[in-house]
């Protein structure tokens, strides 16, 4: 038998091991329970168990988002052999206004809260003076790995708004790469004057953009948004969003256009062109996109855009283009108040 004095000691040390163990997963962005193949790739068509991967996140460090295996239980299934076709999307993407949803693959009920309230098709707009062609908005989700879920590939056949990225949606800097991967789809696949980087939670107001933002942009040398500075750098090394020194030296960011921000195409063509690893390693798109101009456009100034709001308080009463909805309800109320033509964020109370 085991002396007593020496089962705590030896207690301390076997659950030490194990939580370096557990540790050394979840910083490989592995989860301990998850079903992981490095050899081959799933079989084609193939269902896969919840939570089977192929390929570890394509993250420089290996972290992934807290939330990544959080997932619903969805069927998985390949995501190369599984897309729906994108021929129609392509052939219809053309528009003034190009408009880039970037989108959680799990979030229908949001991409659906956006489809009732501004998401509309070309036949509802055009009682609020919004002309077919006059933009065109599009949903970029990523996949789980090289998984997909099989409701996603029925909602993209079913509403034919959904592009499948090849960027793994739940990496910590999913976020980024899904930006630049959509803008460089953007300029292959559609042919655009301006482009809108917008969220799935977010409202655009459609007809006030194409009735008094449109008319005043400028058709080249275009970075518009709501102008942000002075933010500081995460340096906390216990969160997810911490930046290192050795990955960006100054502790604050540059002047960026906050979240939603507008560019001409020649500028979004730009942005391809220079965005490298270096940038990327900046998890925030919003702020990557404004230190990549920092450096390779530096004479390009930020157009601020004092109607595109974060959210809706009683500080903010006037006809805004942009702002966060977090809550559906909130969406359709919003799209109400658009559809008859009413000024939205405004003081209800003051009606």
């Amino acid at each position: 038998m085991q002396p007593r004095h020496l089962s705590r000691p030896l207690a301390f040390v076997v659950g030490g091991v194990f939580a370096l163990v557990i540790n050394r997963w979840t910083l490989s962005g592995i989860h301990p329970k998850q079903s992981v193949s490095h050899d081959s790739a799933a079989e084609p068509g193939k269902v896969l168990p919840v939570g089977a991967v192929t390929e570890k996140p394509s993250v420089s460090d290996g972290r992934v988002r807290a939330d990544t295996f959080q997932y619903p239980k969805w069927d998985w299934v390949d995501a190369d052999t599984a897309i729906p076709s994108q021929k129609e999307i392509v052939k219809t993407c053309k528009a003034r206004l190009l408009v880039l949803v970037i989108s959680d693959a799990r979030q229908q009920w949001k991409r659906d809260a956006q489809r009732e309230s501004w998401a509309l098709k070309d036949e509802a707009y055009s009682e609020l003076g919004v002309k077919k062609g006059d933009f065109k908005y599009v949903y970029i989700v990523g996949r789980l790995f090289e998984q997909i879920s099989s409701k996603v590939i029925k909602e993209a056949a079913k509403y034919g708004d959904i592009i499948i990225s090849d960027t793994n949606d739940y990496a910590i800097d999913a976020g980024m790469r899904k930006v630049i991967w959509a803008m460089k789809w953007a300029m292959k696949s559609c042919t655009f004057m301006h482009v809108l980087k917008t969220t799935d939670h977010s409202f655009v107001n459609i007809p006030r953009i194409v009735a008094d933002w449109l008319p005043r942009m400028n058709h080249a040398q275009l970075y518009a948004g709501s102008r942000q500075e002075g933010a500081a750098v995460n340096r906390d090394p216990n969160t997810y969003w911490f930046i290192s020194p050795e990955d960006f030296a100054p502790n604050r960011y540059p002047p960026y256009a906050r979240e939603d921000y507008v560019l001409s195409r020649d500028v979004a063509e730009g942005l391809v062109k220079a965005m490298n690893e270096t940038f990327l390693k900046i998890y925030y798109d919003d702020v990557a996109v404004a230190y990549t101009f920092s450096i390779a456009r530096p004479q390009l100034a930020i157009s601020h855009e004092p109607n595109v709001v974060h959210m809706c308080t009683p500080a903010v009463s006037r006809p805004f283009i942009v702002t966060k909805v977090l809550e559906a309800t909130k969406m359709a109320s919003h799209g109400a108040d658009m559809k008859a033509k009413r000024v939205i964020c405004h003081l209800r109370n003051q009606k």
